[in-house]
């Protein structure tokens, strides 16, 4: 019989079963949490910003490269 930490393969599975559910649960609440926030965001901008900005591609591009490196940037400053 195989043993692992001095218990049953079938303890043992049921151990890391128990023990990853609440990873799965954080997971999924960060998951569901996001998404809303990220709706929440997004739809004013998609119903009322799009049609007031008249970007092309390239500066669409900058602009969303530009705020994805700004967090860094301030976090590289911020200790």
């Amino acid at each position: 019989m195989v043993k692992f930490y001095n218990k049953t393969l079938s303890e043992a599975l049921v151990l890391a079963l128990w023990l990853h559910i609440g990873t799965l649960l954080a997971l999924t609440s960060f998951i569901i949490i996001t998404t809303l926030l990220t709706g929440l965001i997004g739809t004013p901008l998609l119903l009322f910003g799009l049609d007031k900005f008249n970007f092309v591609g390239n500066a669409a591009m900058l602009l969303i490269a530009f705020f994805l490196i700004l967090p860094r940037v301030l976090r590289l400053f911020q200790a």
